[in-house]
């Protein structure tokens, strides 16, 4: 949607003085602002009668584009002017609302109109200069000629010709013979006490000096808005054409409206018979509802029995309610000194599980010691076989070596008892050589030395082994 352009209206008093002195007395006349090129301008368009939306679309959109045209700067590559869409100020709201319809145009109505976005369209806030008549072809006298030249160049309306007014008004009408040196050379002739702009008479008096020049913007100016009436009227046929086809319109609507019109009425026949039909069914749904009535108060009787009964039913009902509650209150307390206990039960079997976990874990542990004793002691029975075999071997080897001392003993008694027996003769006898058993005794005491070093060191594994397994517990 379109911003709200909350436009101030000039005095009132100035379009009551132009509604006086305008000849166009006869005429419907409508106040059309636009913004071109920064200046906001204020028309007065006039109609033969109350235009339709489509003759006010396409009169103000031609009118504005003639005056786009005249108030182009110098240098600026031209623009159309392409209307999007027109807002009417609300006497009665006292604010801008968007026009729709045709009839919420009154004469002297105040329109605003936005064009398309485009570089000559910056509609901003601000106030609505005073109307002003369209521009038109110029005729009669030739100082209404000139008068109406003047007005035509004077675009802003302030009663004095500026040079950028001159200049444009010669780039509109194609004046290209003169170069802008010539145009400044005609406005400072023309502007003989040096204020910088041109007054009436100024004008009408370089106008008198100079017919050549003053012929030339009467010719350019007479050539231009002859071929803008050329698009004027083939725009007022167009919109004639447009007309016929929208009086066309407006007849097949009243055929249709004329054919809804039979149809409305076999709708009222139907809305009659079925009026007729409600009538007679509300008169037998009021005998309905008079039985109905008559049995809804029977019913009321009993229900009122009923809920007699029903009163002492709850008043019972009430009383072993509060006998439960009174046990639910009993039983409450019950709930929180076994919610206790069983809290205390939890705190336990926590505690228990928690040593459960922790003699699991020495268990395992001691699995584990258990595991590398047994290891130990397969090492240990081990070494206590071989040692006992040793042990076996010895023991053979002392027994052969006793045996051989026994017989080296019972050897050295023969030959002690030969020895005395020949001491008696007196003889010497020859002792037959004994065979001495040192090494048998030295193998002897080795062997005890070696048992008791293999005791002392299966004892010290056995110490070695106990420490382990303290060290491992701790």
């Amino acid at each position: 949607l379109k911003l709200q352009f909350l436009y101030l209206i000039g005095d009132s008093g100035s379009c009551v003085r132009i509604w006086e002195t305008s000849p166009r007395l006869t005429m419907f006349v409508i106040m059309v602002a636009c913004e071109l090129y920064g200046t906001k301008h204020n028309l007065e368009v006039g109609f033969p009668g109350p235009p339709t939306m489509l003759e006010l679309i396409w009169h103000v959109e031609s009118t504005l584009q003639l005056e786009n045209r005249l108030m182009k700067p110098a240098g600026r590559a031209r623009e159309a002017f392409r209307l999007e869409h027109i807002q009417v100020y609300d006497e009665a709201l006292q604010r801008w609302v968007e026009l729709l319809s045709d009839t919420q145009l009154q004469p002297w109505a105040q329109l605003y109109v936005f064009q398309l976005d485009a570089n000559t369209a910056q509609d901003r806030q601000g106030q609505l200069p005073a109307t002003r008549p369209v521009r038109s072809p110029p005729s009669g006298t030739a100082s209404e000629r000139l008068c109406q030249l003047f007005r035509d160049i004077d675009v802003n309306g302030n009663g004095y010709l500026e040079r950028d007014e001159l200049e444009r008004f010669f780039s509109v009408l194609a004046l290209y013979e003169y170069s802008e040196t010539a145009v400044d050379h005609f406005f400072a002739s023309a502007d003989t006490n040096r204020d910088g702009v041109l007054s009436y008479a100024e004008f009408s008096k370089f106008a008198a000096g100079h017919p050549d020049v003053a012929k030339a913007m009467y010719t350019a100016g007479d050539a231009y808005l002859a071929a803008r009436a050329a698009e004027l009227e083939s725009a007022n046929e167009a919109l004639a054409e447009a007309h016929k086809a929208a009086e066309r319109r407006c007849a097949d609507a009243q055929h249709e409206a004329a054919a809804r019109g039979a149809q409305t009425a076999q709708l009222e026949d139907r809305l009659r018979l079925a009026q007729e039909e409600v009538a007679r069914v509300a008169t037998a749904a009021e005998a309905g509802a008079r039985a109905a009535a008559q049995e809804v108060e029977a019913q009321r009787e009993a229900v009122a029995k009923d809920a007699a009964a029903h009163r002492e039913a709850v008043a019972a009902v009430e009383a072993k309610v509060a006998q439960l509650r009174s046990e639910l209150a009993a039983n409450q307390e019950q709930l929180t000194v076994v919610n206790e206990d069983v809290k205390a039960l939890n705190d336990k079997l926590a505690d228990a599980e928690g040593r459960a976990q922790q003699a699991a874990h020495e268990l395992a542990e001691a699995q584990k010691v258990r595991a590398i004793l047994r290891n130990e002691a397969q090492a240990a029975q081990t070494d206590l076989d071989a040692l006992s075999r040793g042990m076996e071997e010895k023991r053979t080897e002392l027994c052969d070596a006793l045996r051989e001392r026994d017989e080296a003993r019972s050897r050295c008694e023969v030959n002690a008892t030969t020895l005395r027996d020949l001491q008696a003769r007196g003889s010497e006898p020859e002792l037959a050589p004994v065979k001495a058993e040192p090494v048998a005794e030295a193998e002897v005491e080795a062997a005890g030395k070696k048992e008791k070093k293999e005791k002392k060191d299966k004892k010290d594994k056995k110490e070695k082994k106990e420490q382990r397994e303290r060290d491992h517990r701790d």
